[in-house]
């Protein structure tokens, strides 16, 4: 059984630590307990990590896209997610920011997606299912709700303490999932 882990952000140096990249963070802290290295694999724009139990996607082609570099990366494989993609063979996570959670807060959610995320909607309108798990990363840390607005607050740096948190948060969430205690 192989499970399949998509983390959502943006691709280059400019865009490593904003708030839009925790799915990034995510993979990177996973594909290092698992002693993997992601290599970008052209053909599905996308960076590969993976193993004979992990298939680990990063898309390469920026966020609101997102939802390209999955399908073709599944098509490569030919990884068909069919009717029912909890089975036992095929079990995808989408791992991403979240603006409706607070920063060091996380949810294991299945077929719930965030309201205006555009690369989730990318995915769910790509794989054309809205079925499938997702990691919700909480990034919110604004001191005055709305301000700044979403778009302008999620391609923003996380401060050092911000990061710190993050990443606390995210190794939670790994070592949830490598143990077998998460949802997913």
């Amino acid at each position: 059984m192989r499970k399949i882990i998509v983390g959502l952000g943006n691709p280059g140096l400019q865009y490593d630590r904003t708030r839009h990249n925790a799915g990034f963070l995510f993979l990177d802290e996973l594909a290092d307990q698992l002693d993997l290295k992601f290599q970008l694999l052209k053909k599905t724009r996308a960076g590969i990590a993976k193993n004979n139990h992990w298939l680990l996607i990063k898309p390469q082609t920026f966020m609101n896209l997102s939802g390209e570099a999955v399908r073709a990366t599944l098509a490569y494989y030919s990884i068909d997610l069919g009717p029912q993609p909890q089975n036992p063979t095929n079990k995808l996570l989408l791992v991403h920011d979240d603006l409706d959670l607070k920063l060091g807060k996380f949810k294991f959610a299945f077929a719930k997606s965030p309201q205006n995320h555009y690369g989730v909607a990318s995915v769910e309108a790509q794989l054309k299912t809205t079925q499938f798990w997702r990691l919700r990363l909480g990034i919110d840390q604004r001191l005055v709700s709305g301000q700044p607005s979403g778009a302008e607050y999620v391609l923003a740096q996380f401060n050092q303490e911000e990061l710190c948190l993050v990443k606390q948060t995210i190794k939670e969430t790994v070592h949830l999932l490598l143990s077998g205690k998460s949802p997913f």
